[in-house]
């Protein structure tokens, strides 16, 4: 047997990408397949099983269930500045919390999301905060996070922004690197991952031509003062609008990666010093976040903040923030991922015309209610 990341991971891959960063001979490229999800794939003949992919991954370590328990502080609130608000995702509380952290020289970088020209997400360095608002909001496709990561050393103190599972890949990094220069880490709440595949469908559907010579001059997500947001892409030919929520009623556990039917974290809290994520435990359109101060360092953060508008609230209320995610993460979810699986499956096998889509809705809608039934008999 190969000593590599294929033969351990496979479909149960995340798309970090850290195990193509740090491959010495560069052999490992991840794949998004059909609607399936990610796979390393491995260049056999460059490969000389160093094995440092597999010391790396982490996907053992996202099957681990969160203590709650950990968390010192749960705030509700939003950001003061209307703009961000506007420009950003889950009441602007993360670009508040960079914007802040660079008034005050507390870090001079941060790894956020970038997007490229093939409209993939990837992770990289800012160092201002003139940056933040350009890559605020949320992404709702799989992200490379850890590309760049190795660049990590030219920087005196840094914050990282990512997903659970990517700051689970993240602290194993810094630890096998002995990395000291990380100020804190931010963990954005997350139910389920959502493939490039289902965006780039999506769009076709939309007639917003995307192919190999095109080229993506603008993402943006979550953009407006009311949630969820737009979707904004541009490119040079045309520029397309339209509602975040319509795209996730149209593609979302479609596209879900089989890798994040394993994932047990939702906030991240045993990872990273703050979680922040939306609440849509409240009835609003108002873009209000809930999040976490899970260590001193990330209680420090949020206290000594001024751009952000807070109050005290309760674990309970945190759970009841994610009513879909709380149960996918925190029950026995055997039965709810084999049918997840079974209606990816069908979604991939049959025609997509309007009839035989209208029963994959139903079929969704039918696992959906499952799952929130099983949420509101939670204690």
């Amino acid at each position: 047997m190969k000593n590599n990341v294929y033969e351990k991971v496979a479909f149960n891959c995340v798309g970090c990408g850290l195990c193509e960063t740090i491959c010495p001979k560069k052999c490992i490229k991840l794949n998004e397949v059909s609607n399936r999800g990610i796979i390393p794939c491995v260049d056999y003949k460059k490969c000389t099983n160093c094995g440092l992919c597999i010391d790396y991954c982490s996907v053992d370590l996202i099957e681990e269930k969160e203590d709650l328990n950990k968390i010192k502080h749960v705030f509700i609130g939003k950001s003061k500045d209307k703009d961000i608000i506007k420009n950003s995702a889950s009441g602007g509380v993360v670009s508040s919390i960079l914007i802040d952290l660079f008034r005050k020289k507390e870090i001079d970088a941060a790894i956020v999301a970038f997007v490229d020209e093939g409209l993939n997400i990837y992770g990289d360095f800012i160092t201002s905060e003139s940056e933040v608002l350009k890559h605020s909001g949320s992404f709702y496709h799989t992200s490379n996070m850890l590309k760049n990561v190795k660049k990590i050393k030219n920087y005196k103190s840094i914050l990282f922004v990512g997903l659970p599972c990517q700051n689970v890949i993240f602290d194993r990094f810094i630890n096998k690197y002995n990395i000291n220069n990380v100020y804190a880490k931010i963990s954005l709440t997350c139910t389920i991952g959502r493939m490039k595949n289902g965006m780039v469908e999506y769009l076709k559907e939309k007639n917003f031509q995307l192919n190999g010579n095109t080229q993506i001059l603008k993402y943006k997500s979550r953009y407006g003062v009311e949630r969820p947001g737009d979707i904004i892409i541009e490119s040079e030919e045309e520029k397309i609008e339209f509602s975040c929520e319509d795209y996730l009623v149209s593609k979302d556990y479609f596209y879900m990666p089989e890798g994040c039917l394993r994932c047990k974290k939702l906030f991240g809290v045993d990872y990273a010093d703050i979680s922040v994520g939306d609440n849509w435990g409240i009835q609003s359109r108002d873009k209000i976040a809930i999040f976490t101060a899970n260590t001193e360092r990330g209680l420090e953060i949020l206290k000594n903040n001024t751009l952000i508008e807070m109050s005290i609230s309760t674990l309970d209320e945190l759970k009841k923030s994610q009513p879909l995610g709380y149960s996918l993460k925190y029950n026995d979810r055997k039965s709810i991922n084999k049918k997840i699986k079974c209606l990816k499956y069908l979604y991939r096998i049959f025609p997509k015309d309007y009839l035989f889509t209208k029963v994959l809705y139903i079929l969704r809608s039918i696992i959906l209610a499952e799952i929130k039934k099983t949420s509101a008999n939670q204690k």
